[in-house]
């Protein structure tokens, strides 16, 4: 689901210390986030108002989090062992639950209408057990589960829960008097790509990641100046980076199957053929990359574990691949001279506060 933008945009990026994990409270004036560096949840007016606020070192939002009408953020804890609550203010945070293993982990806290408790899944790797979405009525209370085999609960008005099992969503009655699930399951008809990726608007209005669909997948278009758009009918699995080559007929983009643990490969994309070809590959990441002026090569960046290079690969597929730069520091090349051989590029200098430095490489052929 896309909907169209409409008013205005806020860019919140110099005010967010890297964000990432975003929750609006219940008002929606405020976004709750997590920051990288350092590892924390922060807080930021949408009005721009008192800058960032921290409010806690103690959660990992990355397993999602939950911000309740009464003034609590719900998340786990960094291990992902405790059920933890925040005040919205910033404070300590206060103990709920905590899983019987170390090999089990708390994921997606949800808030039930009328605080009547909250909802919560338990992913598990321990051997004989199994996943289980748990509910909770309150601190002083202890969980109780109410469905096996089951994550990812999500409740919606009046009375249904939604949830996943087996890449499957179903959906059941959910009495909000006992806080238990009545009546028999139902399957939506809905193949999830991966537990959790989905959620569920209070008018019923589902938005999911289909099971077989790559994560980073894209459509390729011609877009005209006009704004008219034609799709090529072609995809390309790509997380961001590529590049059209000079006479408009190839794509060159990087892939990596999900999940992330395979190497980086460099591949073109023929768009009349609708085939493509792998130029290299390897376990070094490429964060950039760039068509050569003649259409024959593409350059790209490559980040290892103690340096980053700049290298040409030869772009009819032979595998032909030449060394252009090294360096200690990150490197990322940005664009050629329009008539001679000089390539302009990045170069990151580490420090407290991490600078680029522009420079010009010249080559002879």
């Amino acid at each position: 689901i896309m909907p169209s933008l409409v008013g205005s945009e806020m860019c919140i990026r110099d005010r967010a210390e890297d964000a990432r994990e975003f929750c609006f409270s219940p008002d929606g004036g405020w976004i709750a986030f997590m920051s990288r560096r350092p590892d924390r949840l922060l807080k930021v007016s949408l009005e721009g108002e008192g800058g960032v606020v921290p409010l806690s070192d103690e959660i990992d939002a990355s397993s999602g989090m939950d911000w309740t009408s009464d003034g609590w953020i719900l998340s786990a804890s960094k291990n992902g062992t405790k059920l933890l609550r925040i005040p919205e203010n910033g404070g300590a945070a206060e103990f709920l639950y905590e899983t019987d293993s170390t090999r089990e982990s708390i994921f997606q806290p949800r808030t039930l209408p009328k605080g009547l408790g909250w909802l919560f899944s338990v992913s598990t790797e321990s051997e004989g057990k199994v996943d289980r979405i748990m509910v909770q009525r309150g601190p002083d209370t202890l969980p109780e589960t109410i469905l096996e085999d089951a994550t990812a609960a999500r409740f919606v008005s009046p009375d249904y829960l939604f949830y996943e099992r087996n890449e499957t969503l179903f959906v059941q009655r959910f009495d909000l008097s006992t806080l238990s699930v009545t009546g028999a399951e139902v399957s939506v008809g809905v193949s999830l790509a991966q537990r959790s990726f989905f959620d569920i608007a209070e008018d019923g209005t589902l938005v999911y990641t289909r099971l077989g669909q790559k994560f980073g997948m894209m459509e390729l278009t011609w877009l005209s100046r006009q704004g008219s758009s034609q799709s090529l009918k072609q995809l390309i699995n790509s997380h961001d980076r590529f590049d059209l080559s000079p006479q408009g007929n190839n794509v060159a983009y990087v892939e990596r199957e999900f999940p992330d643990d395979g190497d980086f490969e460099l591949w073109v994309h023929d768009i009349a053929l609708g085939t493509r070809r792998l130029l290299t590959s390897g376990p070094e990441k490429m964060p950039s990359l760039l068509w050569s002026p003649d259409g024959d090569a593409v350059v790209f960046g490559s980040v290892g574990d103690s340096n980053t290079k700049i290298f040409c690969a030869e772009a009819d597929g032979s595998g032909q691949v030449h060394s252009l730069v090294q360096s200690g520091n990150r490197l990322l090349p940005y664009s050629w001279h329009p008539t001679e051989r000089k390539l302009l590029y990045g170069e990151y200098v580490p420090g407290v506060k991490q600078k680029m430095q522009l420079r010009v490489a010249t080559f002879s052929d």
